[in-house]
């Protein structure tokens, strides 16, 4: 049966990624599978990906405006 990973997990000491497709025995029971014919579990792989920062060059943070340690933390506490 063809299933997809909704969470990462291991099987005969493979280690599966959310997301994978992969082959298991009809008999094999697992909460973090599910059958690849469900529509739910390709939504709820999608949902559960989280979404990264790509990291910033130097030179990209050099053109940033630049903030005081005052002016960074006025923002998280109105002071005035």
């Amino acid at each position: 049966m063809k299933v997809i990973a909704l969470k990462s997990g291991f099987i005969d000491g493979k280690r599966i990624r959310a997301g994978a497709e992969f082959e298991v025995p009809e008999t094999f029971k697992a909460i973090w599978v599910a059958p690849v014919t469900t529509a739910a579990a390709k939504a709820a792989v999608e949902a559960t990906k989280v979404t990264k920062q790509k990291p910033m060059t130097l030179s990209q943070s050099g053109k940033q405006e630049t903030k005081t340690f005052l002016d960074v933390h006025a923002e998280k506490t109105d002071l005035a």
